[in-house]
C-alpha cells in the first residue's frame, strides 16, 4: 500500500523479498534536499531534560514549573501547560501521580501517550492526518523479541493498565506488541548539537530501511522530522 501523501515529495513505498516495506524516490535528489518532513504521531520531552526544557514547547528556559498535580512533568509558562492539558495530559496526569513515589519511564510515559492518541482516534474520529494515525502505526512491523525483553515489556504493560485502568481502552497483549514496534520504529529525537533529548513515533519515516552506507540523515527542529539527502539519490 501506497502512502498517497509520499507523492507530494517524489517518494513512495515499494516491498521487496530481501527487505520488506520501504520508502523509494520518483525523483533524484541533490545532497541538503529535503526528501521528507512530519511531526511525530506521539512524542516524549526525556525526563533527563525536565530541568531546562518546557515539557510542550520544548524551549530551554531557566526557571520551570512543575505540574501541580503529577508533579513529574515542567512547563516554562500557563498557556503550555494550558496546551499540553488540552493534549493529552490532562489524563497522563493522574496516572503518574498513581505510580508515586515512583515515576514512569520515558518509554511508559510515550506509551502513554500513544494509547490516549489511539483511544481519542476510536471516541471521536480525530485523526491528526490520513499518514500520523494509529492505523498506520498498526502496520508497522516488528521483530520476534527475546524472552527477556517480552518479560520486562509484560511487567511494563501491568503497570501501565494498573495505573490507567479501564480508560486506556487496551489489553496486555497490545500493549507487548507496541513495545516491540517501539524498539524497531522509534527514533531519538536530537538537538542541533545532535544530543537525544527525545524519543517519537514517526510512521511513515519508520520505513526508511538502515543501510550501513545510508542516502539521507534524521535532523529535527524541536519535535519536527526532516529526512535530508547527504549524497544524490536517483530513482
Amino acid at each position: 500500500m501506497t502512502l498517497v501523501h509520499l507523492k507530494s515529495f517524489g517518494l513512495t513505498t515499494k516491498t521487496t523479498d530481501t527487505k520488506g516495506r520501504g520508502i523509494y524516490t520518483e525523483k533524484k535528489f541533490l545532497p541538503s534536499d529535503v526528501l521528507y518532513r512530519s511531526k511525530p504521531y506521539v512524542h516524549v520531552l526525556k525526563s533527563s531534560e525536565y530541568s531546562n526544557r518546557c515539557s510542550f514547547c520544548w524551549k530551554t528556559f531557566d526557571v520551570l514549573k512543575r505540574c501541580s498535580g503529577c508533579k513529574h512533568i515542567t512547563y516554562c509558562s500557563i498557556p503550555c501547560q494550558s496546551a499540553a492539558w488540552r493534549s493529552g495530559h490532562k489524563d497522563e496526569c493522574k496516572y503518574i501521580a498513581r505510580a508515586a513515589p515512583n515515576v514512569p519511564t520515558d518509554t511508559m510515559l510515550l506509551m502513554f501517550r500513544l494509547l490516549h492518541s489511539k483511544r481519542e482516534e476510536e471516541k471521536n474520529e480525530a485523526i491528526q492526518s490520513p499518514h500520523n494515525s494509529y492505523a498506520n502505526v498498526k502496520t508497522l512491523i516488528h521483530h520476534q523479541p527475546s524472552v527477556e525483553e517480552k518479560e520486562m515489556y509484560a511487567q511494563m504493560g501491568m503497570m501501565i493498565l494498573s495505573l490507567a485502568g479501564q480508560d486506556i481502552g487496551t489489553d496486555i497483549k497490545e500493549v507487548i506488541e507496541l513495545f516491540c514496534k517501539f524498539k524497531c520504529n522509534n527514533l531519538n529525537i536530537n538537538d542541533a548539537e545532535m544530543r537525544s533529548i527525545g524519543i517519537g513515533l514517526y510512521p511513515t519515516a519508520a520505513l526508511c530501511n538502515h543501510s550501513c552506507d545510508p542516502n539521507c540523515v534524521a535532523m529535527f527542529i524541536g519535535n519536527e522530522l526532516y529526512l535530508k539527502a547527504i549524497r544524490i539519490i536517483q530513482p
